[in-house]
């Protein structure tokens, strides 16, 4: 249910997911999690899925807390996460979807304490070695985009010509209907996150 609400998060377009919502599931996570750290290992596990990453960018206690884990897991974990049999390696190459990609480094650089001084970082410092293993997939995810923006480029060449008509500009009632198909969709998307959020946290509550 986690997995699927964090994915669901991430496909959902910004302004179709209020940040009220995103506020609301980040404070959720955070005190499902606790003291004891219940959901330690789904989060950890998270990481395998380039498709989460961009759900973690809004929800910023979450990452922080991500960040602390990893600061602290072994180096077996890690290598686990990032370039194990159905790791986050594995993962990005098999992706064929750039937009999902773009998310994964600026998440692994804010997961290593990148820019940060010792000071900020509450004595939760990655380790060397799991760094490595941060920076190589880094390196990899921008190798798989430029290889997919290069894919994209030829299919896209190759898919040109033929006649191209214009149609007329569509007029006034079209236009509303237009904007308000778009709203009641956009109410849609909401409702259907904020409902699948309730299940992923109500499942965790059991």
């Amino acid at each position: 249910a986690l997995d699927a609400a964090l994915l669901r998060i991430s496909n959902t377009p910004k302004e179709d997911l209020p940040e009220s919502v995103r506020c609301r599931f980040d404070a959720a996570l955070i005190d499902l999690n606790g003291e004891g750290g219940a959901l330690k290992r789904p989060l950890l596990n998270s990481l395998k899925r380039n498709g989460h990453y961009r759900a973690f960018l809004g929800l910023p206690r979450t990452l922080e807390q991500l960040r602390r884990y990893l600061a602290k897991v072994s180096l077996k974990k890690a290598t686990d996460i990032f370039e194990g049999k159905g790791g986050l390696a594995a993962d990005v190459r098999s992706c064929t979807r750039p937009d999902a990609l773009q998310w994964v480094e600026p998440v692994l650089r804010q997961l290593s304490g990148e820019g940060r001084f010792k000071r900020d970082l509450g004595g939760f410092e990655m380790s060397s070695s799991v760094k490595g293993k941060v920076r190589a997939v880094i390196n990899l995810t921008k190798k798989r985009m430029k290889e997919l923006e290069i894919s994209n480029r030829k299919n896209n060449k190759g898919g040109r010509g033929g006649n191209s008509r214009t149609t007329a500009a569509p007029g006034v009632d079209m236009e509303r209907d237009v904007r308000l198909v778009d709203q009641e969709r956009r109410v849609a998307q909401s409702v259907g996150v904020e409902q699948m959020i309730e299940k992923a946290l109500s499942a965790r509550k059991k």
